[in-house]
Formats: C-alpha cells, structure tokens, sequence
C-alpha cells in the first residue's frame, strides 16, 4: 500500500516538473515574467489574429480565399515586422462546443491548430483566449442561427453565477486544451509558444459580489490546471477595475487589460491629436495587482491609420508593467484593400503602409523601454530614449545605432550612419529619397550586401472606416516605376524601382526578384469600374412602382452579410381587370451625373439573384428622351454576377418613374416602347440617366407569376 501510494506521488511529481520543464517561460516571485532558458524579462509585441473564427473566417471566404495560404502569408509579415506576439482570440464558445461545453471539431479548430503550428514555426508566441462571450455571428451573420456553443445558451451576464454555465465553461476548457493538434503532434496545453491563458474575454463583472468572482476564477483556474496545463493564467481587470482585489485574491497569476483612448466605431476617420489621449494609464499601476503578471490583449487607435499612436500607447504600457501587448486587430492581406474584418480598426503591413512601421516602432519601444520607466507628460515625453513621435508630423520613429525607422517623411538623421542594418520607413528621410507611397525595407548582409524591398504605392480612395463593402475598395495598390535615392555607408545607388526585392553588392545590382505574393500586389482591388448603384447609402433616393390599380409591390434594403443589398418584390404578376397599369415592378436609380464624362464602356454587370425561384429578370439604362436599352438577365438562386456586354443591349420599353399622382401619365416611357434608336454601340452613354431593374409577366409562364423578387447589390459599368 505505502509502496502504491509512493509511486503515485512520485509519477505525479514527475509528470508536474515535466510539464513545467516544458514551459518557455515562468513568473518570479514579483510577479515577472522571464524565459526559463535565461532568466531574462519576455517583452512581447504583436497582434490579434482571428482568421480562424467568426467574422474574420467569413470574410476571408467573401474574398474567396484559401484560408490556409492566408494564415502563412499573414504570418510572413508578422515576423518582416519584427512583431513576436499573437493573440489567439477564438471563439469556441460560440462554434465548437455544444451546451454542456463538449468540444466539437470543425474547420474552425483546424484552423487554430494550423494557426497555432505557423506560428511555432516563426517563432511567435501566443496568448490563447477561448471564450470569448461575444456572438459570433457580429455584425455580418446575425440571422445565422446554426452556432451550437454553449454561449448561445447562456446569455453572457450568467457566465459567472449560473452552475450549468460554469460546469459547461470547464468542461470546453478541459477538453479544448487536451485537444491534440494534428500538425505539431502536441495537446494545446502542451504547445511550447502558446505562453497565456487568459480564462474569459471580457467577462461581465460583479464587483457586488466579490467572493463569487473569487470562486469562479479559481474554478477556471482548476480547469486549466485539471488538464495538465501548466501554462501562465490571466483574468481580465479592464472591463472593471473595481474588481482588482477579487484577481489578487484568486488563483490567477496575472491580469489582462484593453485601450482604446479614440474610443469605437465612429464610422469615420478619427481628426485631431491622439497624443493627448494617451499619456495616462494609471489603473495599471494599482497596488492591488502588485505581484501579478501584466499583459494587453487588446489595444489599438481606433478610426486612425496614421503613424504616431502604437509607439507611444506602448511606452505607456512599459510605464504600468506590461510584458506582453497585441493589438486588435490584424487585417488579412487579402481582405486589407476593403477593410473587412473589423470596420473600426484597419492594421496591414502592405495596406496601411504608416501604421505598419509604428507598430514596427512600438515592438521595439516594448523592447528597449525598461519596464516602470516614466518619460512624463504629453509634450515633453514626445522624446522618449531612442523614440520620437509628431502629431504635426503625423510621425513616430525610432532612431538606434544598427535600427532606422520612420512611418513619414523625417528630417532626422541616424546617428550612427555606419552602424546601420535595418531601415523601414514611408516616404524620405536623410538616407533614403522615395517618391512612392509604399512602405520599403533596407537589410544589411554583410559588408558591402544591401536588400532592398519595396511594396507598391497605396492610394486611399475612400474612408477607411465607413461601413464595410466587399465591392467597395477603401484602397488600392498600385505598381508604378519610382526613383529612391539610397545614401547609407555600403550602399549609394539612385535609380527607378518597381515593387520587388533587389540586392546589391558594391552598389552594384547583383539579382532581383518578386515579392511575396506579388500577383495579388500587381492586381490590386478592382479598378477606377464605375458603380452605378452599391450599398445602401442612396436606397431612400432609388424610385420604385407603386401599389396603385397594380400588383401589390414591395422594395426595401436587405443586409447580405457584409453586403447591402436591395430587394425587389411583388406577390402577383396576374392582371386583373381592375388594373390601371402593367403588370410589372421596377426600380430605378438616377445615375446621370455618373455618366457624363465615360467612354469606351464594355459591359454592364449586375450582382443579383433570383427569390423563390424567380430566374428571370429585366437591366436596362434610360436616357433624357426616355429611350431605354437592355436586355433580359438569367437569376440563378445565389448571388452572383451577371455580365451583359454592351452590344447585347435593344431597345425595351420602361417605367415611367415616379408615377404621377392621380395616374395621369403612362407607365411606360413613349418612346421607349418604339424601336427609335439603333442598339449598343449606337446608345449615346453621356445622355443616360436612369439605370432599372423590373420584374415583368411577360418574363415568366402565365402559371409562374406568383411571388417574385430579385435582390440587387451591386450594377456597375465595366470599361
């Protein structure tokens, strides 16, 4: 028996040192945390990355990407950033458990653990944060009901109080971190980067009552630790800092806070100073939370994409401790040019060419700015040791002996020219002459061995921030020729680049190459393509027929996902003898001052389809006389588009809209109903005006006339 007993203890205790001998890093008694290999304080800098979940995962399909090859891509940029930390934000609690916290398997999980596996591979490390408690059907799915998690079945307020829901979250938490990654071979809790657990994302608090958060923590606290993980644990503080003793209290070893000093989701670009927002963070430096690890899980400038804010957000965070901080929220290269993911931030390397190179800057601010450290108060820690930010100059800049970077044009010279490996910027400085609007990397080799990198001009052609539109760029990329001026010991060259990766030896050109990915780079978001009716930012202005001596009509916008989109209906294309007018429903949208300068046009191209079997529908335009061109499209039951080269187009009759009031007029334009004017080429594009779509009996067999409709997102004009 004694002999049993001592091989338990003894198997346990082994299994306890292995587990922890197989931790990268461990928390000291002053609540720091350091690499077990050195001993060394781990500062981490990175980002939040939700590719595989909710509505990232959807917008990557809206782009028809190959989610996999996006994760690796988007991953090469983390680490060309010098960026070490990634926040794993994943939404089990919605998509991969069912009530009672079982874990289901799907492509959401295997696109964690294949998340999980590229990230070791760049040597990044992570923070996972399973539950997240809010839907993940925002904002783009909310009528999906199919979501199985256990969140859907305990409102989030009950997360903390309600026995089932407790029950359910340490069942999920067991068996999430016991899950076995096919593509490392390893248990989640046993994946070497993954650093942190933080237990809940924003959970509700009950700072009222204390005891039972104390419970609750201690209780997620033991699930973790049930499943022999041994991993750092951290609970949230910034939803409620009043809630400060209950984590000094608990289990948990450190706590978990959030910035967002310009505030959420204006829908427009942010104007003014953020400089001023950002100097005091004091609730990071409350004597409660002594002893407890620190990290940032979320932070950002939200409705700002210039280049001064992640630098000095960080040096704040150094200044309360913080040893590990991920922004929120990285745009996926491929979804970048709309800004997809997250409408209120907007971070690529590529993209968003200023913001990249802060953040460039702020990882390095979390590096070499010791922790604690204070540089005062908003102007004069605008110098803050190897740092510089500008509001006037819209610029943040890092200036170290073998470092150069900049997010604008700077008149700072480096001070240790010869000393120089690294340069990123935007724009010129007194190294390098740039006329792009790209962001470029300068890498030294070795004596004499330059690379040169550069990425295609970005032209902003619409507020970043507005609402998203998967056919609504916010901007593009362009691959022009431009001359860079290169003055750095080793390497002295002035000539014209295209985007691309050079190197140099003696100032000579010795290779060049693509860039990664440079298909997608060179074709950019659909071009200068001229949209005649997209989103529903002028439904109200669209005209349509009205219910009067007609078929009962109905038009109103519909969301499409991320998509708005308008809908067109009508209950019965019958006649009837007490009908006044045809039996059709159009709407039509005024377009003329679109028109008045184009040529060359191509095709018209309508993104559409058919409602409850409806497979046929009428495009055409109408000009200032009433003539009308078009043609009859084909509906298929899914959105997709449809082409109608402009040769296709004849003359058709079409609605007279609005309608008068008492039903004076026709319904059909005159002199759209006669053949008065030659088709295609023959239309005098410069004098349309309206563009419509209708629904006609003519259209369908007279026992298919019952409830049809079309819904519309987009009609442009190809050139």
């Amino acid at each position: 028996m004694y002999r049993t007993m001592l091989s338990i203890l003894l198997a346990t205790l082994t299994a306890t040192f292995s587990a922890r001998a197989q931790e990268l890093v461990y928390q000291d008694a002053e609540g720091v945390i350091r690499w077990t290999k050195n001993k060394q304080e781990v500062a981490l800098f990175g980002a939040n990355y939700c590719l595989p979940s909710a509505c990232d995962y959807r917008a990557a399909g809206y782009v028809g990407g190959d989610r996999k090859q996006m994760i690796g891509e988007d991953l090469d940029h983390f680490r060309r950033m010098g960026w070490d930390a990634l926040r794993l934000c994943f939404w089990g609690d919605w998509e991969n458990s069912d009530r009672d916290g079982n874990l289901v398997a799907n492509d959401h999980l295997d696109l964690l653990d294949y998340l999980i596996a590229e990230a070791n591979e760049r040597h990044i490390y992570m923070l996972l944060s399973p539950i997240v408690t809010y839907s993940s059907q925002w904002p783009d799915a909310q009528a999906d009901t199919t979501n199985t998690g256990f969140a859907k079945h305990y409102p989030k307020h009950t997360l903390q109080t309600d026995p089932k829901a407790i029950a359910a979250q340490e069942n999920y938490l067991r068996q999430l971190l016991a899950h076995r990654n096919p593509y490392t071979g390893r248990q989640l809790k046993d994946e070497p980067n993954i650093l942190f657990i933080e237990l809940i994302n924003e959970p509700t608090q009950h700072p009222d009552n204390l005891p039972a958060m104390v419970s609750y923590i201690d209780r997620m606290v033991g699930a973790v630790r049930g499943a022999g993980c041994q991993k750092l644990t951290f609970y949230n503080v910034s939803q409620d800092f009043r809630v400060a003793s209950a984590i000094r209290q608990s289990a948990v070893q450190g706590s978990t806070y959030a910035w967002y000093p310009t505030a959420l989701n204006a829908g427009r670009r942010y104007e003014g100073n953020g400089l001023l927002l950002v100097d005091r963070y004091e609730q990071m430096l409350d004597p409660l939370l002594a002893g407890k690890s620190k990290i940032v899980y979320e932070f950002d400038s939200p409705d700002m994409d210039s280049g001064y804010m992640l630098p000095a957000m960080t040096r704040e965070f150094r200044r309360g401790g913080i040893q590990f901080a991920a922004m929120f929220s990285y745009d996926m290269l491929r979804t970048a040019p709309y800004n997809l993911g997250w409408q209120t931030h907007f971070l690529n390397m590529v993209y968003t060419p200023s913001k990249a190179v802060s953040g460039m800057i702020a990882a390095e601010v979390m590096r070499r700015v010791p922790r604690g450290r204070h540089y005062g108060y908003y102007p004069e820690n605008n110098r803050f040791g190897e740092f510089r930010v500008s509001y006037d100059e819209e610029l943040s800049e890092l200036d170290a002996d073998t470092l150069f970077y900049y997010s604008n044009d700077t008149r700072t010279a480096p001070r240790s020219p010869a000393k120089l490996r690294h340069i990123a910027g935007v724009g010129s400085s007194p190294v390098v002459s740039y006329e792009g609007m790209g962001i470029y990397f300068l890498d030294k080799l070795a004596d004499g061995s330059w690379q040169v990198e550069i990425y295609p001009d970005i032209v902003e052609v619409d507020d970043p921030f507005k609402m998203p539109n998967l056919h609504k760029p916010v901007c593009r990329s362009e691959y022009n020729e431009r001359r860079m001026e290169i003055r750095v010991p080793g390497l002295n060259v002035a000539r014209t680049f295209l985007p691309g990766i050079y190197r140099f030896k003696d100032n000579r050109l010795v290779s060049e190459e693509k860039l990664p990915q440079e298909e997608f780079y060179a074709a950019g978001p659909p071009k200068d393509t001229l949209s005649l009716l997209s989103g529903l930012d002028d439904w109200w202005k669209i005209r349509h027929t009205r219910t009067f001596r007609s078929p009962e009509v109905s038009f109103r916008p519909v969301p499409i996902g991320l998509i708005p989109a308008v809908k067109l209906s009508v209950k019965d294309l019958s006649p009837k003898p007490e009908y006044q007018f045809p039996c059709d429903a159009t709407f039509s949208q005024y377009i003329g001052e679109k028109t008045r300068s184009i040529t060359n046009l191509k095709a018209l191209k309508l993104r559409a389809h058919g409602v409850d079997g409806t497979d046929k529908a009428v495009c055409l335009v109408v000009d200032s006389q009433g003539r009308a061109y078009g043609a009859v499209v084909d509906l298929s039951p899914r959105m997709g588009d449809i082409l109608i080269p402009v040769s296709s187009l004849r003359p058709m009759k079409a609605a007279m809209l609005p309608q008068d009031w008492p039903g004076v007029n026709p319904y059909w334009y005159p002199l759209s109903s006669e053949e008065t004017a030659a088709a295609g080429d023959g239309i005098n594009w410069k004098d349309i005006q309206y563009v419509q779509v209708s629904l006609r009996d003519e259209l369908y067999p007279i026992d298919q006339l019952k409830d049809k409709g079309v819904v519309v997102e987009r009609i442009d004009l190809l050139r």
